[in-house]
């Protein structure tokens, strides 16, 4: 049964009640979807000369009335009254519906994207559940506050504000006693001030939020960051996601969740790193909720030194030492990466470290396993074992990695590659060491390649006698951990 359903359709039909008018049919012949919980609602505007704008005074339109007794009726009605029947036959239609998605299709006219029709339409649609998506990303800058003051009791939003007219956090403000989950994407500082300053000068306080994240496309923040001395408008957020660099000039987001917060996402820099330190926002105890911490955005920071760098990554690390899942993502100097996470600090609590764009040869991830005594699952490429020691001839390393290295990383037992092709090699010196290591997780395309290479190397002289042990790469190699 269709969970999902998108309808594509023209602004115009909505309004004049012609969109209705076939989508009646289908009601008619009892073309229902029971099971439907999401819609997507594809709006396309043509500019037309010959269009004009429909309101409450304008000449009757043949449009459909939907009585929800009666079901649909044919008659002629205002825009207002289209838009209305159009939202009731979503709801007959959809009688299960809870996510309602407006967005704007590829032949959209960013001239009506914020006018009063399309901000009518998706103010009444948020009536048909507790979610709505309202993207009016390229509309021209006019004011739709007065239209959003409809618009109450959401508990999911996301809002997307390409052009920075910083109109939208209203609707975040005025839903703030109920709103459970917030998605902001905008390249405005006021847009992220607005969420926390209201117009008054008082603070906004969202005491339901438990899912925040925030975006950005280009702006930098420097000096313009904002103080909020005394607020605490997130204090029960249990996810906090920032994909940008950190906008406020003191510790706010953090205020008041530290019992709550479960799942941290950040683009760590020397700013963040300092800030934390001087409001002293994570400690030892701190954050008992803490299961995963996620940095990305490392290509952000351009280190003068391996020092440096080494300081703002290990202050990371350190960040909720209970947490179990770690992911670090686009890190420019995988080397030192590696050399940080084996010589810095107890990280003995991770058991799922996720590094996707670093290279590992044998020698790092052995140098990483020994550090992470509970690492269960890593996530990085293999492209090669890297250079024996010197005194060990390929022929003898099979055997030199089981005298010197096994049993090691006991709890180790899967290596997610993606879509890359694994080193194959590379995989059966560590099964050999590894002895719960039998997973190597990889998308379809590469995998036929590797598990070919692993028969071909497990078949050889060099390895047969290890033949039991290394089987069950092949047997597990294509699994999904």
């Amino acid at each position: 049964m269709a969970k999902e359903l998108c309808i594509h359709v023209e602004e115009r039909d909505i309004y004049t009640g012609a969109a209705l008018g076939t989508l009646s049919r289908a009601y008619s012949d009892d073309c229902v979807f029971p099971s439907v919980h999401t819609l997507t609602l594809l709006v396309e505007s043509f500019a037309d000369e010959d269009f004009e704008e429909l309101d409450d005074s304008s000449e009757s339109s043949e449009s459909v009335n939907v009585d929800e007794s009666k079901g649909l009726d044919c008659k002629y009605t205002t825009s207002e009254a289209n838009i209305n029947a159009f939202v009731l036959w979503v709801k007959q239609m959809l009688p299960m519906v809870s996510e309602v998605s407006v967005k704007s299709g590829r032949y959209f006219n960013p001239e009506s994207a914020c006018d009063n029709q399309f901000t009518d339409l998706a103010s009444q649609l948020y009536r048909l559940g507790t979610r709505i998506e309202y993207s009016c990303s390229n509309g021209r800058d006019v004011p739709v506050e007065e239209r959003l003051d409809k618009v109450r009791d959401l508990v999911h939003i996301s809002l997307w504000d390409k052009h920075g007219s910083g109109q939208f956090t209203h609707l975040a403000r005025q839903n703030a006693q109920s709103l459970q989950s917030l998605y902001l994407e905008s390249s405005q500082l006021k847009d992220l001030t607005g969420l926390v300053l209201n117009p008054d000068g008082s603070y906004a306080t969202y005491p339901c939020l438990h899912t925040l994240e925030l975006r950005e496309y280009s702006e930098r923040y420097g000096s313009g960051r904002i103080l909020f001395p005394g607020a605490a408008p997130f204090p029960s957020l249990r996810s906090l996601s920032l994909k940008l660099q950190y906008p406020y000039g003191d510790d706010v987001l953090f205020r008041g969740n530290s019992a709550t917060l479960g799942s941290l996402a950040l683009q760590p820099d020397g700013f963040l790193v300092s800030l934390l330190r001087q409001h002293d926002v994570f400690t030892s105890t701190s954050h008992p909720a803490l299961r995963c911490v996620k940095f990305r955005g490392w290509d952000r920071l351009v280190p003068e030194s391996f020092a440096t760098y080494a300081e703002v990554i290990r202050y990371a690390l350190g960040i909720g030492p209970g947490a179990p899942v770690r992911e670090i993502d686009g890190v420019p100097f995988s080397d030192n990466l590696v050399r940080v996470l084996s010589l810095s600090g107890d990280h003995s609590s991770i058991q799922v470290l996720s590094i996707p764009s670093t290279k590992l040869d044998i020698w790092q991830a052995i140098s990483l396993i020994k550090s992470l005594p509970l690492l269960s699952d890593l996530h990085a490429l293999a492209p090669s074992i890297g250079s024996a020691p010197d005194d060990v001839r390929m022929a003898e390393l099979p055997g030199y990695m089981v005298s010197t290295y096994f049993p090691m990383g006991e709890r180790f037992r899967c290596w997610h590659i993606g879509y890359h092709t694994g080193n194959a090699k590379c995989m059966i010196l560590l099964a050999l060491i590894c002895p719960n290591f039998d997973y190597v997780a990889m998308d379809q395309r590469p995998r036929e390649l590797f598990m070919k290479a692993l028969e071909t190397l497990i078949a050889s002289a060099r390895y047969r006698p290890y033949a039991p042990r290394l089987r069950r790469l092949l047997f597990n190699g294509w699994q999904s951990c």
